[in-house]
């Protein structure tokens, strides 16, 4: 293939937008194939050592995995025998980054074009252990430690919002209700005043404890039980 410019088809004459268009592929892309032929012919020749040919297989893989030149190109370049040859030879694609805790490198593989494609694209999105609060790479070791970082991180700022909801619906939220199944079972179900086993409630003994209350902080108490611990404490108050 050459830089000289074609002819342009006598069924393309007539069509001005066309002719055109033609131009442009000319002038652009026809050079670039050129350039690429060349530049291929080049590396083809430099590793032709004492009457051998030896395949450069990073030159190889690296076409093969971020160019758009055809498989069966490549095959015909450089005197691959099958596309199962092809693969044994360039093997599976490795991304290599860095932790963004503890710059450790990392490597991440990938087996067809179109995956390394969309890694080179866009790396974070297929990188495992992302850091939960910043969506950077991690090793397992960050990841696992960023991880139990931001579940507290978490945890700490969902308590102060239970702390300051009323108690009514505080009662209503999965949290309370989860702490309230635990510490039934841990009173074996019966009350711990009068051991009866029915119309049982979890009375809060302080409400400093919102959210993130231990077994000391609770009493299970029958419905008699629970309405003379009230009547008490408000005689308390009196």
């Amino acid at each position: 293939m050459s830089n000289k410019t074609r002819p342009i088809p006598e069924n393309l004459e007539f069509d001005k937008e066309a002719v055109n268009q033609y131009k442009v592929f000319q002038e652009g892309i026809i050079p670039q194939i050129d350039k690429l032929e060349y530049q291929i012919k080049v590396l083809k020749q430099s590793v032709v050592s004492e009457g051998k040919q030896k395949l450069p297989l990073s030159l190889i893989s690296n076409l093969y995995y971020e160019t758009q030149i055809s498989t069966d190109d490549i095959i015909k370049t450089f005197g691959i025998t099958n596309r199962s040859m092809l693969r044994q030879i360039i093997g599976n694609y490795i991304f290599k980054y860095l932790c963004s805790h503890c710059d450790k490198e990392l490597m991440k593989e990938a087996t067809s074009r179109t995956k390394v494609r969309e890694l080179l694209k866009n790396a974070y999105d297929y990188l495992p252990n992302k850091c939960p609060d910043c969506t950077h790479p991690l090793c397992s070791d960050c990841y696992t430690e960023a991880c139990q970082e931001y579940a507290d991180k978490c945890k700490a700022s969902r308590i102060k919002h239970l702390k300051a909801m009323p108690y009514d619906d505080y009662l209503q939220t999965t949290e309370w209700q989860s702490t309230k199944i635990k510490m039934l079972q841990h009173a074996n179900h019966k009350c711990q005043l009068c051991s009866r086993n029915m119309q049982l409630h979890v009375h809060h003994n302080n409400y400093d404890c919102i959210g993130e209350e231990t077994y000391a902080d609770l009493i299970v108490l029958c419905a008699d039980c629970h309405a003379k611990h009230h009547d008490k404490f408000e005689e308390r108050n009196e």
